[in-house]
Protein backbone atom coordinates (compact mmCIF):
# COMPACT_ATOMS: atom_id res chain seq x y z
CA UNK A 1 0.00 0.00 0.00
CA UNK A 2 2.24 2.25 0.50
CA UNK A 3 4.65 2.11 -3.01
CA UNK A 4 0.55 2.98 -4.27
CA UNK A 5 0.68 5.81 -2.05
CA UNK A 6 4.11 6.82 -3.23
CA UNK A 7 3.04 6.67 -6.48
CA UNK A 8 0.40 8.87 -6.54
CA UNK A 9 1.79 11.65 -4.57
CA UNK A 10 4.94 11.19 -7.08
CA UNK A 11 2.08 11.76 -9.94
CA UNK A 12 0.89 14.43 -8.56
CA UNK A 13 3.97 16.27 -8.21
CA UNK A 14 5.26 15.17 -11.31
CA UNK A 15 2.09 16.86 -12.78
CA UNK A 16 2.96 20.11 -11.59
CA UNK A 17 4.53 22.91 -13.04
CA UNK A 18 6.74 22.97 -10.14
CA UNK A 19 8.15 19.63 -9.93
CA UNK A 20 11.49 20.37 -9.58
CA UNK A 21 10.86 22.60 -6.22
CA UNK A 22 10.29 18.98 -4.23
CA UNK A 23 13.46 16.89 -5.07
CA UNK A 24 12.97 13.29 -3.68
CA UNK A 25 11.19 11.73 -1.55
CA UNK A 26 14.09 11.64 1.72
CA UNK A 27 11.40 9.86 4.15
CA UNK A 28 8.57 8.12 4.57
CA UNK A 29 6.26 8.19 7.68
CA UNK A 30 2.88 7.00 8.49
CA UNK A 31 0.69 9.46 10.06
CA UNK A 32 -3.10 10.60 10.24
CA UNK A 33 -5.04 13.22 8.43
CA UNK A 34 -8.29 15.09 8.49
CA UNK A 35 -10.17 14.18 5.58
CA UNK A 36 -12.76 16.41 4.00
CA UNK A 37 -14.86 13.20 2.98
CA UNK A 38 -15.19 10.99 6.06
CA UNK A 39 -14.59 13.92 8.37
CA UNK A 40 -13.02 12.39 10.63
CA UNK A 41 -9.17 12.02 10.86
CA UNK A 42 -7.55 9.24 8.53
CA UNK A 43 -4.63 7.09 8.35
CA UNK A 44 -2.39 8.42 6.08
CA UNK A 45 0.89 8.10 4.31
CA UNK A 46 3.29 11.12 4.92
CA UNK A 47 6.22 11.87 2.05
CA UNK A 48 8.80 14.07 2.91
CA UNK A 49 10.79 15.74 0.14
CA UNK A 50 14.23 17.03 0.04
CA UNK A 51 13.37 20.46 -0.81
CA UNK A 52 11.48 20.76 2.08
CA UNK A 53 7.81 20.24 0.79
CA UNK A 54 5.64 17.37 2.69
CA UNK A 55 2.76 15.54 0.37
CA UNK A 56 0.10 13.67 2.89
CA UNK A 57 -1.96 11.16 1.34
CA UNK A 58 -4.61 9.65 2.94
CA UNK A 59 -5.39 6.23 3.09
CA UNK A 60 -9.04 5.71 2.75
CA UNK A 61 -10.10 8.56 0.52
CA UNK A 62 -6.92 9.03 -1.57
CA UNK A 63 -7.21 12.67 -0.89
CA UNK A 64 -4.11 14.50 -0.65
CA UNK A 65 -2.35 17.53 0.48
CA UNK A 66 0.64 19.40 0.41
CA UNK A 67 2.67 21.68 2.88
CA UNK A 68 6.01 23.85 2.99
CA UNK A 69 7.53 26.82 4.10
CA UNK A 70 5.39 29.17 2.31
CA UNK A 71 1.98 27.45 3.82
CA UNK A 72 2.98 28.09 7.31
CA UNK A 73 3.47 32.02 5.94
CA UNK A 74 -0.27 31.76 3.95
CA UNK A 75 -2.01 29.84 6.62
CA UNK A 76 -0.76 33.08 9.39
CA UNK A 77 -1.89 36.05 7.06
CA UNK A 78 -5.22 33.67 6.43
CA UNK A 79 -5.09 33.64 10.51
CA UNK A 80 -4.54 37.67 10.79
CA UNK A 81 -6.91 38.04 7.70
CA UNK A 82 -10.03 36.52 9.80
CA UNK A 83 -8.49 37.88 13.11
CA UNK A 84 -7.88 34.32 14.28
CA UNK A 85 -4.59 35.53 16.48
CA UNK A 86 -4.82 32.87 19.25
CA UNK A 87 -6.32 29.23 19.31
CA UNK A 88 -9.05 30.44 21.72
CA UNK A 89 -12.15 31.99 20.32
CA UNK A 90 -12.92 33.89 23.61
CA UNK A 91 -9.54 35.73 23.21
CA UNK A 92 -10.04 36.51 19.44
CA UNK A 93 -13.56 37.93 20.46
CA UNK A 94 -11.96 40.08 23.63
CA UNK A 95 -8.95 41.26 21.09
CA UNK A 96 -11.14 42.43 18.46
CA UNK A 97 -13.40 44.38 21.02
CA UNK A 98 -9.87 46.10 21.68
CA UNK A 99 -8.88 46.49 18.34
CA UNK A 100 -11.75 47.86 17.07
CA UNK A 101 -12.71 51.06 19.23
CA UNK A 102 -8.40 51.94 18.94
CA UNK A 103 -9.05 51.70 15.12
CA UNK A 104 -12.12 53.51 14.92
CA UNK A 105 -10.17 56.39 17.21
CA UNK A 106 -7.19 56.56 14.87
CA UNK A 107 -9.29 56.93 11.72
CA UNK A 108 -10.88 59.61 13.46
CA UNK A 109 -8.08 61.20 14.82
CA UNK A 110 -6.75 61.36 11.54
CA UNK A 111 -10.05 63.25 10.22
CA UNK A 112 -9.53 65.60 12.66
CA UNK A 113 -6.59 66.53 12.32
CA UNK A 114 -7.05 66.59 8.20
CA UNK A 115 -10.41 68.72 8.33
CA UNK A 116 -10.81 70.08 12.27
CA UNK A 117 -10.92 73.56 12.70
CA UNK A 118 -6.86 74.16 12.29
CA UNK A 119 -6.37 71.08 10.03
CA UNK A 120 -4.79 71.47 6.97
CA UNK A 121 -7.91 70.78 4.41
CA UNK A 122 -9.96 73.13 6.49
CA UNK A 123 -9.63 76.30 4.83
CA UNK A 124 -7.91 77.92 7.58
CA UNK A 125 -3.83 78.34 8.70
CA UNK A 126 -2.90 78.28 11.58
CA UNK A 127 -1.35 81.04 13.42
CA UNK A 128 2.24 82.45 12.29
CA UNK A 129 5.42 82.57 14.63
CA UNK A 130 6.16 86.12 12.24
Amino acid sequence: MDEELKHWADDAVGQSQNAARYGAVVRRTSGKRLSVLTGVEDPAGIFEYSQGKTVTVDRLTGEMSQTGTINEWIDWTYRVHYLQWTPWRWVNILLVLIAVPLTLGLALSGLWMAFGPRGGYSGRRPNSFY
